[in-house]
């Protein structure tokens, strides 16, 4: 199975470019708002119906850049999702003694991905279909309501822009769903097919992988902040973290599919689920997760402003933050493109007050902040008209820039641990990376970048620990165990056993060293994520640092987490 983390990451550049294109026709919309009320009011039936045609016939041009795109990116969702779940599962085939399958030699795991595959990008080319046409209806609608306005003396012209343009960045851009009859925004409906497709794909996998390898259980992942309301198989909490028997035979285990919900919308790996489901030979292999740990992880509490939430209802409301964040990124863009200034700049106000009440939500509960989630395509603080070099209006979102190239020479030469300075810019060589290919199996995604390579700080990791208040906090703890920081570089005791895959499309592994000095909270060991060059005269840069406890790698009976290695 794919882990939560590696899922987001799988998916993030098909979001971003479904952003992208919603922005795209926000500001096609807008602008066109804004062109038909300029018109003379006995010319605006002729005007809103000349805007209409050139609206639907740009998003149909958008449509035809998207589509294939859309293909393409599903096939290496799937392909990548199929290798991660496989790799999932190799050690626990391995200590059943058994003999880990080839993906592509396997009928049973690609039968399984291929079917799900075809289902989902029938269902996307159908929902897809239905973009223009929805598209032109909210802007006829909204050109209607405006010129109404208008002609009442209700609103000045740029006062009923305003309204339709917020209206136009709040309701996004709409697809209709042919089986139920509504009409929903784009992006969600996209996101959430794909979501689940490739939970399903994984998890009929993994099954079809367990009648392969010969074993009747599956063990289900567990998570903090998991659905906590209804009964039965809707309420994820109640049944996360237990081994199952598959046919329900063996009545030491409850039945998998019955207890589960397993292949229904609201139950595992359905809509928005974010547990896993991995292979489990309960003979001669101990659980994942104590009962001990399943009651602190189910009944975790955070506090937010002197109030106590459990962690669904905490990760319920930073969702909503986030949507929050991203409208009004939509309502700037639309703003800019229908050409009000002032609203424009209000907007960008109101994306940076969205902004602060996450940073503070996240700061009181101690939830990670995913700004991954609050991105919206093309935005900038200083919002740039989405128009296409050479002029015309409604220009796809260009792509983000990736990071620039490291240079061929790090530095002088590498510098004692204990001179490091954490919070300078400048290109620091700390360590010698080795040869980390051997640590992960062949199949594993970007395996052949981990070359001895320098490792540098530089400003990626230093901008990062200044800029969180949590991090920097730690600065001082972290320069006391430089030795050992620099030790988990080159001579790591643990490492993270799946590689991430970044947002900038570079991939991250992370090395694990015990330390000498604590601290306060206790810290034992330090945690160095690495981005990797795709440069074999480059260099490897530090991203980021984090002090761990010893519950963090592993659990109450002492056994090593499974997303973890030992290295020695």
């Amino acid at each position: 199975m794919i882990s939560f983390d590696r899922l987001d990451a799988l998916l993030l550049p098909l979001e971003e470019r479904l952003e992208g294109f919603i922005q795209s026709v926000i500001a096609d919309m807008s602008k066109a708002l804004a062109e038909v009320l300029k018109a003379q009011s006995g010319l605006f039936a002729f005007a809103r119906q000349r805007e209409a045609q050139k609206l639907i016939d740009a998003i149909a041009a958008k449509l035809a850049r998207l589509t294939p795109y859309t293909e393409a990116e599903l096939k290496r969702i799937f392909r990548q999702a199929g290798i991660y779940s496989l790799n999932a599962n190799t050690e626990s085939i391995r200590r059943a003694g058994l003999a880990v399958p080839e993906i592509a030699e396997s009928k049973a795991l690609t039968g399984a991905a291929n079917a799900v595959f075809a289902r989902t990008n029938a269902v996307l080319q159908n929902l897809t279909r239905t973009v223009a046409y929805q598209s032109q209806m909210q802007f006829v609608n909204a050109a209607d309501d405006a010129f109404l306005q208008v002609t009442t003396g209700t609103l000045s012209i740029d006062q009923a822009v305003r309204q339709g343009v917020l209206k136009l960045a709040a309701q996004g851009v709409n697809v209709l769903n042919t089986l139920s009859g509504r009409t929903e925004q784009v992006d969600t409906a996209i996101m959430r097919n794909v979501r689940t497709a490739v939970n399903q794909a994984t998890g009929d996998m993994t099954l079809a992988l367990a009648a392969e390898m010969g074993t009747d259980y599956v063990e289900v992942s567990a998570h903090n902040g998991a659905r906590n309301k209804g009964v039965g198989p809707m309420n994820h909490a109640s049944w996360q973290g237990k081994v199952y028997s598959i046919s329900g035979r063996d009545k030491r285990f409850k039945p998998f599919i019955e207890t589960t919900g397993y292949g229904t919308p609201t139950g595992l790996l359905g809509i928005n689920c974010r547990h896993s489901v991995f292979l489990a030979w309960p003979e001669h292999e101990k659980p994942e997760y104590t009962q001990k740990e399943l009651d602190r992880i189910n009944n975790t509490t955070v506090t937010y402003n002197g109030q106590k939430m459990d962690l669904y209802s905490a990760t319920q409301e930073q969702r909503r933050l986030e949507r929050g964040i991203r409208e009004w990124k939509r309502k700037a863009v639309g703003f800019e493109a229908a050409g009000l200034g002032e609203e424009h700049a209000m907007a960008g106000l109101k994306v940076r007050d969205w902004q602060e009440k996450l940073r503070d939500f996240t700061k009181q509960t101690g939830l990670e902040r995913r700004r991954e989630w609050e991105q919206a395509g093309g935005y900038k603080d200083h919002v740039t008209a989405l128009t296409p070099k050479g002029g015309g209006s409604g220009g796809m979102p260009p792509e983000p820039p990736k990071p620039p190239v490291p240079p061929s020479n790090p530095g002088s030469g590498k510098i004692n641990p204990e001179d490091i300075d954490f919070t300078s810019e400048k290109d620091q060589y700390v360590a010698d990376f080795g040869d980390q290919r051997i640590l992960y199996p062949l199949t594993e995604p970007g395996r052949e970048y981990g070359i001895d390579l320098p490792v540098i700080y530089n400003k990626y990791a230093a901008n990062h620990l200044l800029s969180d208040t949590t991090h920097a906090g730690r600065l001082g703890w972290i320069k006391d165990n430089a030795n050992d920081f620099v030790k988990a570089i080159h001579d790591p005791e643990f490492i993270e056993r799946i590689m991430r895959l970044r947002n900038d499309g570079y991939y991250s592994v992370t090395n694990i060293a015990k330390v000498a000095i604590s601290g306060g909270k206790q810290w034992e060991y330090v945690s160095v994520a690495i981005s990797l060059s795709k440069s074999t005269d480059g260099y490897h840069q530090i991203t980021t640092i984090h002090p761990i406890k010893y519950r963090d790698l592993f659990r109450a009976s002492g056994k090593l987490k499974g997303k973890y290695l030992r290295v020695k």
